[in-house]
């Protein structure tokens, strides 16, 4: 704090409440160091208030045909943001209704596992078969399974937890291929 006295100087007056309008802050710069004596008088504009003073004076300060070129632009700038959202609301529930009128898929299917991001696969007990469908319900694959399998249950992409009445297995959808299998006794839960 030392240094700050030695390089900057300002008035030691007292000022009265009159006269607090027309203080001015003196600087004195040494050395050439036009960096430091600014941010000096920032912290002591920012501490005196004078800051303020000149936000204030910059409101209070607007002729009449400013404030209604200011309002106009004011309401001009709602409306076109009221405009916006009236044209979203309506992009908006658009979009809604058209997806919601979908018919939904049907069809006969024990048990029913997504095994990718867009393909699931559907178990048909009739025929001891693994469907596997896209979102538009159309039959992409068709797998045998090697157990009679009451239901089926996701194992990870692309492999199927089949349940039988003694044992369990994972099947591999791609390869065709039992994975892994266990004996059990009859299972109730998974």
């Amino acid at each position: 704090m030392n240094t700050f006295k030695s390089i900057f100087t300002h008035p030691n007056t007292t000022l009265t409440s009159n006269s607090q309008q027309w203080r001015s802050i003196r600087v004195k710069i040494l050395n050439n160091n036009l960096e430091r004596g600014l941010t000096y008088m920032q912290r002591i504009m920012q501490s005196s208030g004078i800051e303020r003073m000149i936000k204030n004076e910059q409101i209070y300060h607007v002729k009449n045909s400013e404030k209604r070129v200011l309002a106009r632009k004011n309401m001009e700038r709602r409306l076109k943001s009221q405009d916006l959202a009236r044209k979203l609301k309506s992009i908006l529930v658009r979009k809604v209704s058209c997806d919601t009128v979908q018919d939904a898929k049907k069809g006969s299917g024990g048990s029913a596992v997504f095994v990718a991001r867009n393909r699931f696969a559907v178990l048909d007990k009739t025929t001891n078969q693994v469907l596997v469908k896209n979102l538009k319900n159309e039959i992409v694959k068709k797998s045998g399974l090697p157990i009679t399998t009451d239901s089926i249950f996701y194992a990870g992409t692309g492999n199927l937890l089949c349940r039988a009445e003694d044992r369990v297995v994972i099947f591999d959808l791609q390869q065709r291929t039992v994975l892994g299998s266990l004996q059990t006794v009859k299972n109730v839960h998974l």
